[in-house]
């Protein structure tokens, strides 16, 4: 997030990161009163979201097989 949020000021590399958190929806509540709102939090740290800020190289690397944090995420992020 720092290479997004404050280009010119860090170097980095990410491992397996999770780029966009609207992929793990399980951890919002069910609840509509309470879906929106976290949601939007949710949605809103993540770093495809910001990816126009990033200036400075940025290494990822992810495995294709990951049963935790989804290997589309690397891909739309690079891609996009």
């Amino acid at each position: 997030m720092a290479l997004f949020t404050e280009p010119k000021h860090f170097g980095g590399a990410a491992l397996r990161s999770v780029t966009d958190w609207a992929h793990y929806n399980q951890v919002i509540p069910q609840h509509p009163e309470f879906a929106a709102k976290r949601y939007a939090v949710v949605s809103s740290s993540s770093p495809i979201l910001l990816r126009e800020g990033l200036e400075d190289p940025l290494l990822m690397a992810h495995g294709m097989i990951d049963t935790n944090v989804h290997f589309q995420d690397i891909v739309r992020l690079t891609r996009d």
